[in-house]
């Protein structure tokens, strides 16, 4: 040993005498040394092709988009228009969808285009692009999509005919939409998954034969099986080659345990270089898997957010993204973007739909991330909300409008929230079951009203939102504890005050200013019950304790402020306090969101206390609704938005001093 250890030479030599001599020992050893030596030249050539196909495409525009299935988004409880919109809201622009042979064609020759010529148009408002699935096999369970009229168990004879009638009017249909990019022609075909029947090679050439005929000039995608080893080589050749992803999966034959595939990035650069190299074909990353693995074949929504974490979150999520543009493709269509919304919408957690806005915001050219420093965040906004009897009308309409065409960050609850003296069993009788549910409850940012103090110190209020210990509804706060007044801060540098309009005016003075002048937000939100500008005749306006407050606001550079009371709308324009005019420069913004639901609207108008009559610029007292409020690092937008059958609208748009 301390020979060797003299001679460093031969610590270099010494292993490859040892190998060479173990390989001469027998022939199972030189037979097992062959075997090493084969996988070591394959696994280097693949590694090899894989790095020459990553560099090939480093130049070329990465295109990333999603598979959208209507009836999916519906299984899980979503109205399938709200969750197009919200898609295409975050930079979706490509679109994988669908042609269920089952939904268009339910009796043979009768057609119903209209669920996907409503997709169509608005990929097409949003200036998109859509990969449209063809064929009997199509994504999702059970994969073939066979109307009843059909029984694809019986030889092809007996059925092809119909089928390739109805992808003639698919084709014939679509062929000139602007939108559409490319036909995806029977997904994953030769995969033995699913309720299907067929799979005879001549029948994929006889249906890539009859789209290549209706439309010679859309590109045609065959996808693999996942995971398959093998290359794409031999007829049907398609234009462009699919490849789907699965990373962890529920193992239901052997472990019976969340499984992870362990082929790395370059294995599937691999995959699509050597078609490039063989065929001279493309390659697209058609179906990665963005959504969780449900164990025991259950589905998403029978197991718990905790459960669906184990095979699916925002950090899986992120790595995915990463993985998928490390193979080199660079055309991806993420799997599973109807649980992203779902999740944020019905399990109010948002964390892996922001991974999608940030995924997408960069693809469109931006650098936006989602956080609370650059990314514009929204709060729905009202107060006055719910009655105290079974008549939930109102109360649940305005709720619809938060969880289904507003989707904020925050909600804040402007006082009277339970009528008609915030008991707490009132409380939890009526108001859990429209805005007390999920996922507003989770968001929601609440402040007494006078009907809450119809109870003995509000009890029934700080009892339902555990006002406590600096927390409010199980948020961070600052503010004394059972005061009803407290700060937050929320999205790119905005702060906001929510205050009492019923108790505690001096403290509340002090505590305002003070924090004020600690904190440096550039811009600034008061929320508070009574409105001091106030146009309608119920009330007509704040009195001493609320002008206070809003004085204090103004000497420390307040932006907007938000009341309910009035049951009506009103907006007025920015404003001095001590003046009550017009200022431009320094003066608040200010609304009346009085609309939550509640009992009957106010719809009565003109009163001059305050000169409401000069700086009032909108009013309205015939619909109930809820104000969006987006908000950027340094500018605001705001919109009314009614409940169904109302007319009324009011919107804009401002930035901080």
């Amino acid at each position: 040993m301390l020979e060797t250890l003299k001679h460093p030479k031969r610590l270099v030599v010494a292993p490859f005498r040892w190998l060479a001599n173990f390989c001469r020992t027998s022939a199972w050893h030189k037979a097992a040394c062959i075997l090493v030596l084969v996988l070591v030249i394959i696994t280097a050539t693949m590694y090899g092709v894989a790095r020459w196909y990553i560099s090939s495409q480093a130049n070329k525009p990465l295109q990333q988009g999603v598979t959208f299935i209507p009836a999916y988004a519906e299984s899980l409880g979503l109205d399938a228009h709200q969750t197009l919109d919200a898609l295409t809201d975050i930079n979706v622009k490509h679109f994988r969808l669908v042609s269920y042979w089952d939904e268009l064609e339910p009796k043979q020759g009768s057609y119903d285009f209209s669920s996907l010529d409503w997709q169509f148009q608005k990929i097409n408002q949003a200036n998109g692009t859509v990969s449209l699935a063809i064929g009997l096999r199509q994504p999702r369970w059970p994969e073939c999509h066979a109307p009843s009229w059909v029984d694809t168990t019986q030889p092809a004879t007996n059925w092809q005919p119909a089928l390739q009638a109805f992808m003639r009017q698919v084709i014939n249909r679509y062929k000139n939409n602007p939108a559409l990019d490319s036909y995806q022609l029977e997904n994953e075909y030769f995969n033995h998954f699913g309720e299907c029947y067929n799979f005879d090679r001549q029948r994929l050439q006889d249906e890539l034969n009859l789209v290549k005929s209706l439309d010679p000039n859309h590109p045609v995608i065959i996808s693999r099986s996942n995971n398959y080893v093998g290359l794409m080589l031999r007829q049907p050749l398609p234009d462009k080659i699919g490849i789907s992803v699965y990373r962890r999966v529920w193992d239901s034959q052997v472990t019976h345990r969340y499984f992870q595939y362990p082929y790395p990035a370059w294995y599937y650069a691999f995959l699509a270089g050597g078609e490039k190299m063989l065929t001279g074909k493309d390659s697209v990353l058609h179906e990665l898997q963005a959504e969780p693995w449900p164990p025991d074949g259950k589905n998403i929504t029978d197991i718990s957010l905790s459960e669906q974490n184990k095979s699916f979150d925002a950090r899986r999520f992120e790595d995915r993204v990463n993985f998928a543009q490390a193979t080199g493709m660079r055309e991806i269509y993420y799997w599973g973007a109807e649980y992203w919304y779902y999740r944020w919408q019905k399990l109010g957690d948002k964390s892996v739909w922001n991974v999608a806005v940030n995924t997408f915001a960069k693809q469109a050219g931006s650098q936006t991330k989602v956080n609370q420093e650059t990314n514009p965040v929204t709060f729905a906004i009202a107060g006055d909300i719910q009655k105290a009897n079974d008549d939930l009308k109102y109360g649940a309409a305005t709720a619809s409008l938060i969880t289904t065409k507003i989707m904020p960050d925050y909600v804040l609850a402007l006082g009277d929230l339970q009528y008609h003296d915030g008991k707490l069993a009132d409380f939890k009788k009526y108001y859990a079951k429209t805005w007390g549910k999920q996922p507003i409850a989770s968001k929601t940012y609440p402040l007494p009203g006078n009907h809450e103090y119809r109870t003995t110190n509000a009890s029934g209020y700080y009892t339902y939102f555990g006002a406590e210990n600096n927390h409010i509804n199980g948020h961070q706060v600052s503010g004394p504890a059972n005061k009803g007044y407290y700060a937050f801060d929320a999205g790119p540098n905005w702060r906001v005050y929510a205050t009492n309009s019923e108790r505690n005016y001096k403290a509340q003075q002090t505590w305002l200013r003070r924090d004020m002048a600690e904190h440096t937000a550039t811009c600034t939100i008061l929320a508070i019950h009574r409105p001091y500008w106030d146009y309608s005749t119920e009330h007509e306006g704040g009195g001493d304790a609320e002008l206070a407050i809003l004085k204090t606001f103004y000497n420390g550079g307040g932006d907007l402020m938000f009341t309910g009371h009035e049951h009506n709308y009103q907006r007025f324009a920015p404003a001095n306090p001590y003046s009550n005019r017009v200022d431009t420069t320094n003066g608040i913004r200010s609304f009346v969101v009085g609309t939550g639901g509640t009992t009957n609207l106010y719809n009565s108008f003109g009163s001059k206390l305050h000169n409401a009559t000069n700086l009032v610029e909108n009013y309205d007292g015939t619909s109930w609704g809820v104000l969006r409020l987006t908000v950027s690092k340094t500018h605001y937008t705001w919109q009314f938005v009614p409940t169904s059958g109302s007319t009324f609208a009011d919107s804009g748009s401002g930035d901080c001093h």
